[in-house]
């Protein structure tokens, strides 16, 4: 619950398929792309490259705290339609960060970054470590795609942001699905919450 949208947009005069703002939906009734409860997000572009996804800013946090935010993502890319198999795959990327002081701005340069990774057709976890500087942090999830095939489609589940001592700080479970926004936004949507599962 919680989450909100955000991406780079084009810079003016930029192709068409350029840093579109991605499609937020449901996973469900997809169930292929649920890796536990009843519902994931869907983050995709359509014959269009993209750079941008989630984030979730979290209070009541010990400042100085080591966190590890983890987000499981699935990556299915292709110029065809078989959907158990990424084919001449559109160059997707995802990584995940923590802005340490709870900014809400993902092209911050206080944002700490895992590296970003290239990998399709199953879930996989991905995990960032910072240290708070304040009582809120912010999580972030990262996708970009390079190449304007025709399904460049990334599916989040089960986000956590734990202390280094393995308490919860905050956990979701079936990350929301955020809702569409005008193409010049970048992060200041709201999304539309779904309850955990």
């Amino acid at each position: 619950n919680g989450w909100t949208p955000w991406h780079v947009p084009a810079p003016p005069g930029s192709p068409s398929f350029f840093n579109i703002q991605p499609e937020y939906y449901p996973t469900a009734p997809d169930t292929a792309r649920i890796r536990s409860g009843s519902d994931a997000q869907t983050i995709l572009s359509f014959f269009a490259i993209h750079d941008g996804g989630v984030y979730q800013r979290v209070t009541g946090i010990t400042p100085g705290a080591t966190l590890r935010f983890t987000i499981y993502a699935h990556v299915w890319s292709s110029t065809f339609d078989n959907v158990n198999l990424s084919e001449d795959d559109g160059d997707v990327l995802v990584s995940v960060g923590i802005d340490p002081s709870g900014g809400t701005d993902g092209r911050s340069s206080s944002i700490i970054w895992s590296p970003p990774v290239e990998q399709y057709d199953a879930f996989n976890a991905y995990t960032v470590e910072a240290v708070a500087a304040g009582s809120a942090v912010t999580v972030f999830v990262r996708t970009s795609a390079g190449v304007p095939v025709k399904h460049n489609n990334i599916y989040l589940d089960d986000a956590s942001l734990t202390s280094s001592g393995g308490v919860s700080t905050a956990t979701s479970t079936s990350v929301a699905t955020a809702t569409t926004q005008p193409p010049s936004a970048t992060s200041t949507s709201t999304a539309t919450t779904i309850p955990p599962a």
